[in-house]
Parts: structure tokens; sequence; C-alpha cells
């Protein structure tokens, strides 16, 4: 095990699969099922002990490096079989056919008479949980759904910065509610999963007398494009590449300014170092046919910080063992996706079960209806944040003789101007947050491409259909997938869609 899986994840899981393919089925497969979420599953400000209880565990791994042994599993991570681990701890049935069991680590147990039961008991436990961390997502996700340039929706969300969105904002979220309807039964259902997470949402909060805005499907979405475009987004770094090769060619000339950005971009290296012995393909550059490069020293950002730098981030761990190359021969699988390390954790813990649904593992708060990140009855999954490149940036050729027209497929348009809402400022008087926007997004700025002025837009591919990538987690926390090949396809029409929901 390397440090970086120690001190960078936030959450780690260890399962080994076990029966014969001939076995009676049944609810839990798992021989060994483990996991740890420090610090602790409660959120509270109260700090109560499962605030911290598991951070011993956690940071008991870190000394140990690359010596973790089979041991360490008991004393370094708790129990993640289905069902309470040890005594029951609390039991609160905060509806009828709802019951949450809380065990020593105060994971909530959720079982349910029928799906929407359980989708309610996940709605009111989140809302318990993670209470404060959810409602300050609700603004920020709104700026993550509309891909406003030069606004961080997840720095907003730390700092506590209220957005208080316009109605055309709002009608963009109910417009991805839309969208599920059109996909039929699946659709419905996901629907109704939202519905009966919110309502479990809103009861718990008007059991405690929080005074608390009512959470709505427009939450949900919000959430979901501001969780995504955290872990599930990348790419859009054009605007920076193209202006420094353009001064690569002005120093260097045109072919060996193109040789040095060919040898510094991300592509295949010979020299670097592998963990696989045979090749294959990945990130493979797109076809230039249509790339234009931007003028050095012409971007002019349309809002402040609209082109600011890509961060590289570290990729998450994960450590998969077929039966056939295991000791015990049962396969193994070991997964540390890299969230970050606060308090309290953006990440909290569900044990689901009814109406269908068996599963348990780690999901975001308002978006956790469904475990995001865990295991069903017979497999396991995880995600990681590679480098992959959803967000593509156009260069817009203007027409009209302004900067607020843009041609496409020959004919000039005129840009349309979203009133997005009001953002908080506590220094000052509060920024209304207006985008121009084309076809293809938001208008990052202006720039010149071989003296001639265009605009720049980004277009990421999962924009206005997030919530689309719920399908996925429903069908897994279903247990739809039945062996190897089928959790590969499930649901394969929308793999596309995958954006960490």
């Amino acid at each position: 095990m390397t440090r970086a899986l120690l001190t960078a994840a936030v959450a780690a899981a260890a399962l080994v699969a076990l029966v014969p393919a001939d076995a009676a089925e049944r609810l839990d497969y798992a021989v060994v099922a483990r996991n740890v979420l420090p610090p602790g599953q409660s959120g509270s400000l109260t700090f109560p002990p499962t605030a911290r209880d598991q951070l011993a565990l956690y940071d008991g791994l870190t000394p140990k490096q690359g010596d973790v042994t089979a041991a360490d599993l008991q004393s370094s991570f708790k129990s993640a079989r289905f069902g309470p681990d040890g005594r029951v701890v609390r039991t609160v049935r905060p509806r009828a056919g709802v019951t949450i069991q809380r065990d020593r680590w105060d994971v909530p147990h959720v079982t349910g008479r029928t799906r929407s039961d359980v989708m309610f008991g996940a709605g009111w436990a989140t809302a318990e949980d993670r209470g404060l961390l959810m409602n300050l997502l609700r603004g920020p996700g709104r700026v993550a759904a509309l891909d406003v340039p030069g606004l961080d929706a997840f720095a907003l969300a730390n700092s506590a910065t209220a957005f208080t969105p316009s109605p055309a904002t709002e009608a963009r979220l109910t417009a991805q509610i839309a969208l599920l309807r059109t996909q039929g039964a699946h659709g419905r259902r996901v629907i109704a999963d939202v519905d009966a997470y919110v309502a479990g949402i809103n009861a718990f909060n008007t059991r405690s007398g929080y005074g608390i805005t009512p959470w709505t499907r427009n939450d949900v979405v919000a959430v979901a494009a501001l969780i995504g475009s955290v872990f599930g987004v990348g790419g859009g770094d054009e605007t920076r590449s193209a202006l420094f090769l353009d001064a690569l060619r002005d120093r260097l000339g045109g072919t060996s300014g193109d040789a040095v950005w060919n040898d510094l971009r991300d592509a295949q290296n010979a020299a670097a170092p592998v963990s696989v012995a045979r090749r294959f393909p990945y990130g493979a550059a797109a076809p230039a046919t249509s790339d234009v490069v931007v003028d050095d020293g012409s971007f002019q950002p349309l809002l402040p910080g609209a082109a600011t730098p890509s961060t590289r981030r570290q990729m998450s761990n994960a450590l998969l063992v077929a039966r056939s190359r295991s000791a015990t021969g049962r396969p193994l699988f070991v997964a540390g996706p890299q969230v970050g390390y606060s308090y309290p954790e953006i990440l909290m813990e569900l044990d689901l079960h009814g109406g269908g649904i068996d599963a348990r593992g780690a999901a975001f708060p308002g978006i956790s209806m469904y475990v995001l990140l865990g295991r069903g009855r017979d497999y396991a999954w995880s995600a990681t944040s590679a480098n992959l490149d959803i967000v593509d940036t156009f260069a817009e050729t203007l027409c009209g003789g302004d900067d607020l027209h843009y041609v496409y497929r020959g004919e000039c348009r005129a840009m349309t101007v979203l009133d997005a809402g009001t953002l908080q400022n506590r220094n000052g008087p509060d920024r209304r947050v207006v985008l121009r926007e084309t076809v293809h997004g938001p208008v990052l700025g202006f720039a010149t491409v071989g003296g001639t002025r265009v605009a720049l837009t980004s277009q990421r591919a999962t924009r206005g259909r997030e919530i689309l990538s719920a399908f996925l987690f429903a069908d897994l926390n279903a247990n739809r997938p039945r062996d190897a090949r089928s959790f590969l396809t499930v649901p394969s029409k929308l793999a596309v869609t995958f954006n960490l929901f």
C-alpha cells in the first residue's frame, strides 16, 4: 500500500466476494467487507464522539506505509457488511415502513418496506448527518450547473457564500427533470426516488424545527452538477494551451515551436514508468483538423478568472485481483477515492435495504438517495478522477459588427444573455451574475485568431444532463448487474453521461 493511498484517500474499502455461481441467492455474499471514512460519520457542529471516532483507524495506517498486514484490516478498518456492526445503539422510525438503526459508528442502516421508504430514510439520515453541508451546497450547485466562468462553486460552498438563483436558472434545473421524463420507466423511477428522498430531508428538518427552506428536485439536480463539476470533469484548458503554442511559434518558429509543444503536452512518453507490461489505448489525441491557434496575448476574459489555470489532481487508487490470482481463491477489491480531508467529511456512509435496493457505501449529501461508492450483494464499485477530457473550447466567429452575435451553421445569431442570480459579497455590494451564451455554452471571453476577433466559449459534455447519470447508480443499488459483462453495460446507452452523479 502506498503513502498516497494512506494519506490522500478519505474512504477505503476491502471486499472479497465468495459464493459459487449455483448457490441460492442471499443478501450478503461477502466473506470480508471493511471500510473507513475519517474522521467519522457525524457532521454535526456539536462534535459528538462519532464525528471523529474513525480518525484513529485511519491514522493508524499512515506510519505503516508499505507494511500493512492482513491483521491490520481488523484494527484499521470497520465492518462494511450489510447490517449494523455489533449492538444497535439507536433506532428511529421516521414514518410507517421506515426503520433507521444506528450502530456504534453511527452508520445509518435504513430498512424500508418499499423502495420509496428506503429513499425517504436515506433523505432523513442525510439531513441528520450532513444537514449543514448539504445546505451550503444548494446555491453554489446552481453556479456549477451553469458553468459560470470564473466562479469555483465548491469554493463558494466551503466559504458559505450564498447564491440566490433567478427564475431562469431554476428553469434550467427543472429542464433536467423534464429530460428524465423522456427516458420512460427508468426516468419516472428516478423522479419518484428523488421525490421520496426530498420528502425525507424535509421531514427531518420539519421535525427538528430548523426552519430550513424546503428541499426540491432542483436542489438535487444542483448538487449533482456541483459534485460532477469537481470530481467528474476534466479538460477545457485549450485557451491557455493555444496561447502557449502561438508564443512558442513566435519565438522558435513554426517547426521548432510545434516540436517543443508536442514534447511538453500530455502524450505517450516512452521513458515514463509503467505498471502494466502490455499496451492499451488511453487518452488518444483528438484530430486537429478543426483546431485554431489563439494569438498570444490576445485573450480578454469576459469575467475575472474565466481562464484560470487547470490544476493537476492526484488520481484515486484501486486494486482488483481475480480469484485465479488470489491466495484465497476469491476475488479481491480495494479502492480509495481521493476527495480531500475535511470536517464535516463531504462523504457520508449509508446502508440501504428494501424495495429491491441492497447497497452499502459512501455518498455525497444532497444526492445520497443511492450509494455512489460501495457494494451491492456480490460486487463492489468505486470511482476515480482520472485525466478525462469532457470539456471543449470553441472559437466562435463574430458577426453583426459587435461582440453579441456569432456565426453558427452559416447563420448570424444573437448570443443569449442569462441573468443567473445574485452572489453574496460580504465585503461590498452583492454581485449580479450574468452570462452570455452560444449554442456551445457560456462565453469565456474574446481573443483573436490570425488577427480576427473571436468569442471563446466552453462546452462541457454533461452540462444540462447531470441527472441522467442517476440511472447507473439506481441500477447498481438495485443489484441489476448479474455478471461482469452486464456490470460494464448497465445502463449501456447512458454510459457516456457518467459524471459522478
